[in-house]
């Protein structure tokens, strides 16, 4: 059994957000569920729907960043998918930024990180996260902020965590 039956998809896809095409290969999955009202809610949901135990969700790290996305990486029988999803009612750079963070956390999960250092260089970006950064937040706000600079929204996202990131990768332009 795949995560097929569980509505995700394989081969061909592009990771929301960054806009980035790639083929899956046999066994690895994605799926975004899009805009959802609870974040731990939906996550529950979907332990519950693929009959796996629920992940451990730290309420205390979310209440101190503002958690308004996730990223979940699943195993299931030798299959490895990742889904995202985002909270309903922020703003839309808020959305924009979540997706490209949260598809560079799909990134990382089902092994894409050549892709998307190719990928980079192919929008113009010098910058390697991988080879830049060590940690694994750091890496996916650069999916955020290449989320926005494709939306013409770099600017309208700004965060302290995030706002040094935005500077490396737009001083990499080529």
């Amino acid at each position: 059994m795949t995560l097929e039956r569980y509505g995700f998809q394989s081969g061909d896809i592009i990771l929301p957000g960054i806009e980035m095409p790639v083929r899956l290969g046999k066994g690895f999955y994605f799926r975004n569920y899009g805009i959802v009202p609870d974040l731990r809610g939906k996550t529950l949901q979907i332990a519950q729907e693929l009959n796996m135990a629920p992940p451990t969700i730290d309420l205390r790290q979310e209440a101190y960043y503002g958690a308004s996305a996730r990223h979940l990486g699943i195993i299931k029988r030798g299959d490895r998918g990742s889904a995202v999803f985002v909270k309903e009612g922020l703003d839309m750079g808020t959305v924009i930024f979540d997706y490209g963070h949260e598809s560079v956390h799909a990134v990382r999960n089902l092994g894409l990180e050549d892709q998307f250092a190719g990928f980079l260089r192919k929008e113009g970006f010098t910058l390697n996260p991988f080879e830049t950064y060590s940690s694994e937040e750091q890496i996916a706000h650069v999916g955020g902020v290449l989320s926005l600079h494709k939306a013409g929204m770099l600017w309208f996202f700004s965060h302290p965590e995030v706002d040094p990131i935005r500077e490396d990768l737009m001083a990499s332009r080529s």
